[in-house]
Order: structure tokens, then C-alpha cells, then sequence
């Protein structure tokens, strides 16, 4: 469901993919979020699940992941891209704090600009580690849940996701 609210989101300007750390390859969505996924304008019925390989992190900018099991999981398959592996949660808790101090508007290539603002965000995160102050909250798992779970889990991504598409929409082609 991220994958396909983020796309909406952010047309090409970014290239977004997911994967699960226990997805069973070709899952199609369950029932119940494929009908919240329409309720949002969002076409679930193609969507195919995959497992998470190395390959889809090396190529990756920025991992979002729904829960700090999951990102756990991305940091042991490659620690290197430590610096850029966060639960969607603690992305947006950092962006809705954020301004754009990052954003250096001299900077032409947005490539540039984006991975400036991974490593901005880094940063703060870090500070608020040190601080006490991430709220580091897991996205609800609704899977083979009752459909209340589900909508759980969307009102938790949502916001997410709008707090990601407000500062993503500041840089351009990013890999998700």
C-alpha cells in the first residue's frame, strides 16, 4: 500500500518499489486492504509481492520500511546503507519537524539536493536519538486481521506518506 500511495503521490518523480522481509513472492494484497486501497484511488489488484534482496537495497536512495523488525532486517543485509534506511514513522516525524534548511537552492541537480536531505535527516535523527526524543513507532501489520486492523494500519500510512510526498516533492528521482 505504500508503494502504490507514494506513487500516486509522486508521479515520476521518484522511482518507488517495495518488498517484504517475509513476503511470499507473487501474494497478491489481501481483500480487505484492496478495498481500502480503492476507497484511496488506488488499484491494488495488480500488485505482487516480492521478497527483499540485497540487489533491491544496493540500488536503493532512501528505505522506508513499516517497522523497526524490518529495518533491522535492511541494516544486516547491508550495513552500508545504514545512513539511509528509516520506518516510514520516523521519516515523517523528522519531516513534519523539518524545514527546508536543506534544501540548497543553488543546487541544481536534485539528485544532490535529495540525498542532502537523507543525510539532513540522518542527522536529526541521531540527535533525537541521543536526545530521547524519536518516537520510533511501528506501522500496524493487519495481515490476516480483521478489516478494522486494516484501516488501522492505512490511518497510520497516510499521514506518512503525505509527510514524505511534501518534502520528497522538493527534490525529483529519487529510488525508493
Amino acid at each position: 500500500m505504500a508503494e502504490m500511495l507514494i506513487r500516486k503521490s509522486l508521479g515520476n518523480l521518484a522511482d518507488v518499489s517495495s518488498a517484504g522481509t517475509i513476503a511470499k513472492p507473487h501474494d497478491r494484497m489481501p481483500d480487505e486492504m484492496l478495498e481500502i486501497a480503492a476507497d484511496l484511488g488506488v488499484d491494488g489488484t495488480e500488485h505482487e509481492a516480492r521478497y527483499l534482496t540485497e540487489a533491491h537495497i544496493v540500488r536503493a536512495d532512501l528505505v522506508l520500511c513499516m517497522a523497526r523488525t524490518h529495518r533491522k532486517a535492511v541494516v544486516e543485509l547491508v550495513p552500508r546503507k545504514s545512513r539511509r534506511v528509516f520506518t516510514i514513522l520516523e521519516f515523517a516525524s523528522i519531516a513534519d519537524q523539518h524545514d527546508d534548511r536543506w534544501v540548497d537552492a543553488s543546487e541544481v541537480d536534485p539528485s544532490v539536493r535529495f540525498l542532502a536531505m537523507v543525510e539532513s535527516f540522518r542527522t536529526r535523527r541521531a540527535q533525537l536519538v541521543q536526545d530521547g526524543l524519536l518516537v520510533d513507532e511501528d506501522i500496524v501489520d493487519p495481515y490476516g486481521r480483521s478489516r478494522s486492523t486494516y484501516e488501522a494500519s492505512v490511518n497510520q500510512l497516510v499521514p506518512a506518506v503525505e509527510s514524505l510526498v511534501r518534502v520528497m516533492s522538493m527534490t525529483s528521482k529519487p529510488n525508493l
